[in-house]
């Protein structure tokens, strides 16, 4: 069975445990943050872990309810910033953040995605784009808890001093970092296509995988 065919079978098995699973959150069942562990850290394909990812977004929040949220949330978004931070490359360390930037639920997560866009806390290797920034902020307008309120006017407290003048100054350069860092332009990605030589070395290496396969056959004495 070749790698895309079993991909594709797991996929299909997954899909059914999602919506086996969908209905007994339906009918009232606790979530059980088990189920958490289909979500492997080593997946390498990124493709199927986007959709990992994604299935485990729509079952926690679609499919069940506050308090089940509160249960399942802490492992959830573990698991969610072990990747963000730790994986081994980049895209899947942007997968793991825009998934934790969507399902971000506890006190703890909030922080969390105030210190990225605070850049207290860093992902090794990625700069958060435009795009990420808003869905952050967009986030924690969706929990009631963000810097801006719907109104469009920024809130930033500062309390760490015990003098006035102090405080001021902090909040003022924490405003300045704030606008800065929305300013800043992501560098637009264009897309590009393989050069003849790259086309070629992948049909030389079909080529070879063939013979190879070829030379596995039964020999018909």
């Amino acid at each position: 069975m070749t790698l895309r065919a079993r991909s594709w079978l797991f996929l299909g098995a997954l899909g059914i445990v999602a919506a086996l699973f969908a209905g007994l959150l339906a009918r009232g069942v606790p979530l059980q943050t088990n189920v958490l562990a289909m979500l492997p850290a080593t997946e390498r394909d990124p493709v199927t872990l986007a959709n990992l990812l994604g299935r485990a977004q729509a079952a926690f929040l679609r499919y069940s309810s506050g308090v089940q949220r509160d249960a399942a949330a802490p492992r959830l978004e573990r698991l969610l910033v072990e990747g963000m931070l730790r994986s081994d490359t980049q895209s899947r360390r942007i997968t793991f953040l825009r998934t934790f930037a969507a399902s971000a639920w506890s006190r703890t997560a909030r922080a969390q995605l105030k210190a990225l866009l605070a850049k207290t806390l860093e992902i090794p290797g990625v700069a958060l784009s435009s795009r990420d920034r808003f869905r952050i902020i967009a986030r924690l307008l969706a929990l009631g808890d963000a810097r801006l309120t719907r109104s469009g006017v920024v809130v930033i407290k500062a309390q760490r001093h015990r003098s006035l003048e102090l405080n001021r100054a902090e909040a003022i350069a924490r405003l300045e970092a704030l606008v800065a860092a929305a300013a800043r332009v992501s560098k637009p990605r264009r897309p590009t296509r393989p050069s003849r030589g790259a086309k070629q070395r992948r049909l030389d290496a079909k080529t070879r995988r063939g013979q190879i396969k070829a030379g596995r056959a039964k020999v018909s004495i």
